[in-house]
């Protein structure tokens, strides 16, 4: 495997600026400083706070990482390299890959380097997008979008005073990729490529009146996975 010094000068400045040499590491290993990550919970060597690894230090189990740690986790600017030679050098958050990095995947011919932001531990690109942006909307009193467990999909949800809206009609859905379902009063977009614009337009009811109205949403999700979009009038 390539030595992190020789994949590029880029890497060398940052491994400059974490800095997280053994040297610096001064409080000796303790055995009762637990770190949360099974695969780097074999030993461990730095600073440590109620119990939990702490600061700066050195967990070494199955893979190793150097860097800091919050709360048994590595959590701040750290090196991690696993067993097969890969290796992330950059920010996290509670033992996930998140903010500015640079992964180092170590293949028999030359290594592949995936250098961008990361946001709970999934790459997300050259740049740091939103998760989601909402461009526009028109006669919609109210929206929430949210992530979900589910996997790659946009719900979307018709309300009016906490319940679901009966009164929709004329619903027109236009996105980026994927297929998309009208289940009653929601519309489940599946199958989908992230990012994804989308837009959407509906008739409905004002409240307490019989008036029809023309609502419309354009949004964009940047991030992969599921998602909740809750529209209320």
């Amino acid at each position: 495997m390539k030595h992190l010094y020789s994949l590029t000068g880029g890497i060398i400045l940052l491994f400059a600026l974490y800095s997280f040499t053994t040297h610096q590491i001064t409080t000796p290993n303790q055995e009762n400083c637990k770190v949360q990550l099974d695969k780097i919970s074999g030993s461990y060597e730095g600073e440590c706070k109620k119990g939990f690894a702490h600061g700066k230090g050195i967990a070494k189990g199955e893979d190793y990482y150097e860097g800091e740690f919050k709360k048994g986790y590595p959590h701040g600017n750290g090196i991690y390299t696993w067993q097969n030679g890969d290796i992330y050098l950059g920010e996290w958050d509670r033992g996930r890959k998140d903010g500015k990095g640079m992964l180092t995947i170590h293949l028999e011919t030359k290594d592949s380097v995936v250098d961008g932001f990361w946001r709970d531990g999934i790459y997300i690109g050259k740049t740091n997008l939103p998760p989601y942006s909402v461009n526009s909307t028109r006669n919609i009193d109210k929206y929430s979008i949210r992530k979900t467990g589910e996997s790659n999909s946009i719900r979307i949800r018709f309300l009016r005073m906490g319940g679901h809206n009966a009164d929709i009609s004329n619903v027109v859905v236009g996105q980026d990729s994927g297929s998309k379902t009208m289940y009653g009063s929601q519309v489940v977009l599946e199958d989908l490529t992230f990012p994804v614009k989308c837009t959407l337009r509906y008739t409905t009811s004002m409240k307490l009146s019989t008036q029809q109205i023309s609502a419309a949403i354009d949004f964009t999700i940047n991030e992969q996975g599921g998602w909740e979009v809750s529209l209320s009038n």
